[in-house]
């Protein structure tokens, strides 16, 4: 599934996300990752946070987000078409949960 279909899900209020706006998005793939490109963070919770692309992302895959000042690993909940791009909404994954959504098992993504 590329888009979520669901309406606003949110569990927690979000606010300005933390940090300088601007980070590079990498795709876990078997043995490296691929970068995608450049992302602006719009926003942030306690469990997630949402970024604008300029390409979708599948729902499902883990993404990383790092710049000189944050690092993230969350996993994209929802992907919408914006006005000039798309904005990805992700939950935000502690290391012992990447083991179960395939990230240290070197499973291959399908899809972006």
């Amino acid at each position: 599934m590329l888009f979520s279909a669901t309406r606003e899900q949110r569990k927690e209020e979000r606010g300005p996300a933390p940090g300088v706006g601007l980070v590079d998005v990498f795709l876990k793939m078997s043995r490296y990752k691929v970068r995608l490109g450049p992302s602006l963070l719009q926003d942030s919770s306690l469990s997630g946070l949402s970024i604008r692309m300029d390409q979708a992302v599948a729902v499902g895959k883990v993404l990383y987000l790092n710049n000189r000042y944050v690092r993230y690993t969350g996993q994209v909940r929802n992907c919408r078409a914006v006005d000039s791009g798309f904005r990805i909404g992700l939950e935000l994954l502690p290391e012992k949960e990447l083991a179960l959504v395939g990230v240290q098992s070197g499973t291959e993504p399908s899809s972006l």
